[in-house]
């Protein structure tokens, strides 16, 4: 566990970076770093900074809520992949052309390292995109939960989509399939037959969590 002193002489080390992000309130950082969630957050932030170096961002200033936020994230992970999504966040938030909302830090605390797999799986499909995207002409047909499984090569997978639902990451239409039989057309809306795709809030928040271009 890393001493008061050794977090404090980390912090010096990053003042930096971290009075670009929040002037003359850069020293309150250190109420939030202690204990034995030091070493993630000190990590967090050097990463953070690490990307907004590499990706060539400008940096502006970030509201000391969203810091403090995410900074209390940040400290409860133990995936080196999601300690990483929190530092880009917190990159993506200094950026000039970021657009980030206290929500982002809410969904992703409650995301495990399974729901970002699958998050990563539906960014990775262009159907899945909301529709709004405006670098694709559709249609937007979404990822049926075999797709999604073959994209995580395993087998069920419906603890993750049903979180990403709840924290409205992913919305869900069931299709109508026509069956047509002898006394006409029968419109079958079975549940096994959901699509998923992003909804708005979802996709933003993807690429606010994405490491800044350059820094991946």
């Amino acid at each position: 566990m890393a001493t008061a002193s050794g977090d404090q002489q980390q912090l010096d080390g990053l003042s930096e970076f971290l009075q670009q992000l929040l002037g003359a309130r850069w020293q309150d950082v250190g109420a939030y770093v202690r204990g034995e969630r030091s070493d993630r957050q000190i990590q967090f932030l050097s990463l953070a900074q690490e990307m907004c170096e590499t990706g060539g961002l400008q940096i502006h200033p970030v509201p000391f809520k969203v810091v403090a936020l995410l900074l209390e994230g940040s400290a409860l992970e133990d995936d080196p992949t999601l300690i990483q999504t929190w530092a880009a966040l917190l990159a993506n938030a200094a950026g000039s052309d970021a657009r980030y909302t206290p929500a982002f830090a809410d969904i992703l605390r409650k995301l495990s390292a399974d729901d970002a797999a699958a998050v990563q799986v539906f960014a990775n499909e262009p159907t899945a995109k909301p529709q709004s995207y405006p670098s694709y002409q559709g249609p937007f047909r979404g990822l049926p939960p075999d797709e999604v499984e073959r994209g995580l090569n395993r087998d069920n997978v419906w603890l993750e989509l049903s979180n990403l639902l709840q924290l409205g990451v992913l919305e869900r239409e069931a299709p109508s399939l026509i069956w047509e039989t002898d006394t006409g057309l029968v419109l079958d809306y079975r549940t096994d037959q959901f699509i998923y795709r992003f909804t708005e809030l979802g996709y933003r928040f993807y690429l606010a969590c994405r490491p800044p271009n350059g820094s991946a």
